[in-house]
């Protein structure tokens, strides 16, 4: 027996799952700098509310993207951050982020006027704990407020699982 509405159904189904994005969702958290300005008394707070208890203990990428407009004046940007599991001791380094190279050719990928950057902090982040993940990012380089800088992210990607 035929059902008429059976492949409307089925597409209907396939495009609400793709919606509501089937799988495990990965942590992602962003700032966007509405007017370009990146004080270095500023501090950038991301923040994830970790309740997916299958991305625990699983190895992943922390990976931190990056947006800046064409006339950003510097070849790199240091970065400060802090990493605050939900429990126990904080973590803090400096990070270096090579945008240009010598002769000022862009290492990230043209975004109309802007370049966006992504790099792995660490290859081996093992979220071992559920609940309210925070990290903070401050601009650490030798000027007060740094321009151009339009959006700053962070985002967990787990290592695909071997058969």
């Amino acid at each position: 027996m035929r059902y008429p509405g059976r492949h409307i159904w089925v597409g209907s189904l396939l495009l609400l799952c793709l919606l509501a994005g089937c799988g495990p969702s990965h942590p992602v958290s962003s700032h966007r700098f509405d007017d370009g300005f990146w004080a270095l008394s500023d501090s950038v707070v991301l923040s994830w509310s970790l309740q997916d208890t299958s991305l625990l203990n699983h190895p992943g990428s922390l990976r931190l993207g990056l947006v800046v407009a064409e006339d950003y004046p510097y070849q790199n940007m240091w970065v400060r951050i802090r990493v605050q599991p939900p429990t126990g001791p904080a973590s803090e380094r400096n990070l270096q982020l090579m945008l240009m190279d010598a002769a000022g050719n862009w290492y990230g990928e043209p975004e109309g006027g802007s370049h966006r950057f992504e790099t792995s902090l660490t290859d081996s982040l093992r979220l071992g704990q559920p609940g309210q993940w925070r990290f903070t990012l401050k601009q650490w380089m030798r000027t007060d407020t740094l321009q151009a800088v339009e959006e700053i992210s962070l985002a967990f990607r787990p290592r695909q699982q071997e058969p």
